[in-house]
């Protein structure tokens, strides 16, 4: 197991071949996706334990979604019950894989609430010590900056550590801990492919979308809705399976995984 470097410009060179790969087959794939959200979606709604169960399950699911991005891209046909196929491939290290991402969570969670906005009484000394203290908002933004970079310096190596890992539990039998080890590592080598790749997904998913709504609402209001809501559609349709289809041609291109 080894994962190689790939230049800088090749984080868009995914975006592009994740869109390539869902032009070969848009239908299997745009299924594979909401079918895996619907699942995820269904299990978090449950009373109770419903949100670790879809936390568990979000890595056996999603597999099922790169499993039909290797048959299209071997361009092999993809059986309706391949969003399931991820429970046949390592399932005990996938599922273990959600359980260490949904510890690491509740962790990250409670250390922003350790770390987040001042109490009412941190607020409230300042002014009890004179007027050259900050006012309460001034002491709550600092706590706030405080509390989000601790957080941001825990979230990244974390999701480095996750980004590849249910790819290499699943095709290359790694138990979870290795797993993540070399996902890490794939992460930390291609960090400039890594960048771009990231960069150019939210101004796919985001700034585009929000510039163009912007420039309209300029001209009308009622323009700008309609577009907006017409964006809905290729986001919900082309954006989304195409960005799972370039994570999946990241992978193979950081791992140098050949076609069968």
């Amino acid at each position: 197991m080894q994962a190689y470097r790939s230049p800088a410009h090749h984080g868009w060179l995914w975006i592009s071949g994740g869109f390539a790969l869902f032009r070969r087959n848009p239908a299997a794939l745009t299924f594979l996706v909401f079918s895996c959200s619907f699942l995820i979606l269904a299990t978090s709604a449950l009373p109770g334990i419903g949100p670790v169960l879809a936390g568990l399950f979000v890595p056996v699911l999603s597999q099922g979604i790169m499993n039909g991005c290797r048959l299209i891209d071997n361009r092999l046909p993809v059986p309706m019950d391949t969003v399931f196929s991820g429970f046949r491939q390592n399932a005990a290290q996938l599922l273990l894989l959600g359980l260490i991402h949904v510890v690491a969570a509740l962790a990250v969670d409670a250390l922003e609430t350790a770390l987040n906005p001042a109490t009412a009484e941190e607020v409230a000394q300042p002014a009890a010590n004179g007027s050259d203290a900050p006012p309460p908002e001034v002491v709550v933004a600092q706590k706030f900056a405080q509390g989000v970079r601790a957080v941001t310096l825990l979230h990244v190596p974390i999701q480095m550590a996750f980004w590849f890992a249910p790819l290499l539990v699943a095709w290359h039998q790694l138990s979870a801990p290795k797993a993540m080890f070399f996902s890490f590592f794939g992460c930390l080598r291609n960090w400039r492919a890594m960048l771009i790749f990231l960069t150019a997904a939210v101004g796919l998913a985001l700034m585009l979308p929000l510039a163009a709504v912007l420039t309209l609402s300029a001209v009308s209001l009622t323009l700008a809705r309609t577009v907006g809501a017409l964006l809905v559609i290729p986001f919900a349709f082309v954006l989304i399976p195409s960005l799972f289809a370039s994570y999946y041609i990241a992978y193979r291109d950081v791992y140098h995984e050949r076609k069968a």
